[in-house]
């Protein structure tokens, strides 16, 4: 039996921070807790919150969620017609 694969493979990354920020952190983890764990939780939250959904238009934003498979297609047709509409007025 072969060795188990990781689905997602992490690559080392390294990265110049001051040092009182290195400790801040530190501060905040337990003496089990992993400091690359809580640095990429750190970076998706960021990723995910810094977006200001107000720049995105209405047309792209319709688009990403048919890409992402969140509506269909018929779904999309619809709702991109309400926007064209709202838009026009």
């Amino acid at each position: 039996m072969g060795r188990r694969r990781v689905k997602e493979k992490h690559i080392p990354m390294s990265l110049s921070v001051p040092y009182a920020l290195v400790q801040s952190v530190d501060n905040q983890l337990s003496f089990k807790q992993s400091r690359s764990k809580w640095v990429q939780g750190a970076i998706q939250a960021k990723l995910d919150h810094d977006i200001d959904w107000s720049l995105i238009e209405s047309e792209r934003l319709l688009r990403l969620l048919l890409a992402r498979g969140i509506i269909t297609l018929d779904t999309f047709k619809v709702m991109l017609q309400s926007v064209e509409t709202e838009e026009g007025q």
